[in-house]
């Protein structure tokens, strides 16, 4: 055989009747993996009623620390995580009340300078920080008081880590890889191995060899998802620990060799030839994501797993040169969906600057589709009314439909 085999022995061949068994998803037990052909997309109007049915507001108080800038959102079971990229890490309960800052900025060990890459510790009730640049994790308690770090030398270079139940989901590469690498590790709460998964590194002409990176994420109802890794499959990680394909993708005459799939940004060079998929998220009823087509233009694209319809959002929002993008708005004919949306229980969530609610409102920008909940419509302009410029944001809330019946 011409490249060394794969040793993830129970990760990428797995039948699909096998698959099916670990997957939660009622909806679509018996549907995995999906398989998403990227060349077959079509081009159509989405409105959030297309997949949402109700939608809703909460006000970040304002009597407390301000935030400001471009802003990171993470949803905890009882609290929003925000940074901003100016100041430290900020806690809100999910009422709006400010709650305490995690840490503070600084290069000494309880401190971070930035982060893009956090989350809370359900289990253990604690905070954890990471960057993708270096291979620890800082831990804060409730109060956001530091408490220790973990390193992994085994990721040198970056890292990416997702914290589910009492375990952490670690991937990362580095430029100078051994003969035998393991981009996925799944590590116990108190930073001991649980899972480790070794990989053969197929041999490449070109230098330098970069090694896989995988992308965490969580399906709607909680599971892990290993995006990025195969430019082909994403996986789900079970409870028990294997992988089984999740998402399996059609990309087009993929001249790409098999074994160059596995590496982080050799994709790259065929992008005059690939389709390919990005920023995949799982939002129960619906996949959306990036959908990459040669030579490199991006289309924002939902798939429809009940009907199994790929559509390209025709009328994605992406204002010339500034402004966020993301999906119109029709139940209250509000502000849009931004792209860069978080998920969690049946619901996504998206951050909107208070000065940019007030002067989107006087632009008119609220009163250009019709809504589907005219009242609600009242309710947010009556909201706008009541905000601020320098106001804290407004967290923007949609409950996702259920489309199978």
């Amino acid at each position: 055989m011409k490249y060394p085999a794969l040793l993830i022995t129970f990760a990428f061949f797995l039948a699909s009747c096998n698959s099916a068994r670990h997957n939660t998803d009622k909806a679509s037990q018996s549907a995995l993996p999906y398989h998403i052909n990227l060349t077959q997309s079509q081009p159509r109007d989405i409105f959030l009623s297309d997949f949402a049915d109700d939608i809703t507001y909460i006000r970040l108080k304002s009597d407390g620390p301000l935030v400001g800038g471009f802003c990171n959102l993470f949803i905890g079971p009882d609290r929003f995580i925000i940074n901003d990229f100016g100041q430290e890490l900020m806690v809100f309960a999910k009422d709006g009340r400010f709650m305490n800052k995690i840490g503070h900025h600084g290069a000494g060990p309880g401190e971070y300078m930035y982060t893009n890459n956090f989350m809370f510790d359900e289990e253990n009730e604690r905070y954890c920080l990471s960057r993708d640049t270096t291979n620890e994790i800082k831990f804060f308690n409730l109060a956001g008081k530091y408490e220790k770090t973990l390193r992994f030398q085994e990721y040198p270079e970056r890292m990416q880590i997702l914290v589910s139940g009492s375990k952490f989901y670690v991937s990362g590469s580095t430029l100078v890889p051994k003969e035998k690498y393991t981009p996925v590790t799944i590590y116990n709460s108190d930073g001991t191995k649980w899972k480790e998964y070794p990989f053969a590194l197929p041999h490449l002409k070109e230098e330098p060899q970069t090694t896989p990176y995988g992308m965490f994420a969580l399906t709607s109802s909680g599971q892990v998802i290993l995006n990025n890794f195969s430019r082909d499959t994403s996986y789900l990680i079970t409870k028990n620990g294997e992988w089984t394909p999740y998402l399996v993708f059609n990309r087009g005459p993929n001249p790409m060799p098999f074994e160059e799939r596995f590496f982080y940004g050799r994709y790259s060079l065929y992008k005059n030839q690939n389709y390919d998929a990005g920023n995949i998220r799982d939002l129960g009823p619906v996949f959306i994501f990036n959908n990459t087509v040669p030579p490199d233009k991006t289309l924002p694209s939902i798939f429809f797993k009940h009907s199994r319809e790929l559509v390209e959002i025709k009328n994605f929002v992406m204002p010339d040169g500034k402004g966020p993008v993301g999906i119109p708005n029709d139940l209250d004919g509000g502000p849009i969906l931004i792209w860069q949306f978080t998920c969690r229980d049946g619901y996504v969530y998206c951050l909107w600057q208070a000065i940019d609610l007030i002067q989107a409102k006087e632009a008119g920008d609220f009163d250009r589709i019709e809504p589907k909940y005219p009242e609600k419509n009242k309710q947010l302009l009556l909201m706008i009314d009541s905000l601020k410029p320098n106001d804290n944001p407004v967290i923007m809330k949609v409950k996702i439909r259920n489309l199978s019946k």
